[in-house]
């Protein structure tokens, strides 16, 4: 993932901001959709990484208008890092999990019933196929002047 690191013309290399705060729009943009607009948040961001321009990692409290929390982590580093999930959205209920790299899935439901921990497959095609439709409705556009 991280091959080209060392090159100043490197997407990881080109903006002041750092990776965390370019790519991490990707995590909060789903985070809004299943939580509404982020009204306050407390963070905090620093270098795990030193090749990089700004920051490579980042730990903030999000809360939204009806307080609930999310926790949003992000750290990038060329190694020593451990599997972590891209999401983890916990309830009264149970939790949701959705798998990190190398394919960014499957999408588990976490529950307990009566018999104890049951745990469901809800998808096994990867974050990135969410895409799909605003990829086709781009083209679309393009491609067709819908």
């Amino acid at each position: 993932w991280a091959v080209n690191y060392e090159s100043p013309d490197s997407f990881y290399n080109r903006g002041e901001e750092g990776i965390v705060f370019d790519a991490g729009f990707h995590w909060i943009r789903p985070l809004r959709m299943l939580m509404g607009n982020v009204e306050s948040a407390v963070a905090t961001a620093g270098k795990a990484f030193n090749k990089m321009h700004g920051a490579s990692m980042l730990h903030a409290l999000l809360k939204n208008a009806s307080g609930q929390t999310a926790v949003f982590e992000g750290i990038l580093a060329p190694s020593a890092i451990s599997q972590q999930p891209f999401f983890v959205i916990q309830g009264t209920l149970g939790e949701i999990v959705i798998e990190g790299w190398p394919k960014a899935g499957p999408c588990k439901l976490h529950r307990v019933d009566g018999t104890g921990l049951v745990t469901t497959e809800l998808s096994n095609v990867g974050w990135d196929a969410g895409y799909a439709g605003e990829l086709a409705d781009f083209a679309a556009a393009v491609l067709d002047g819908k």
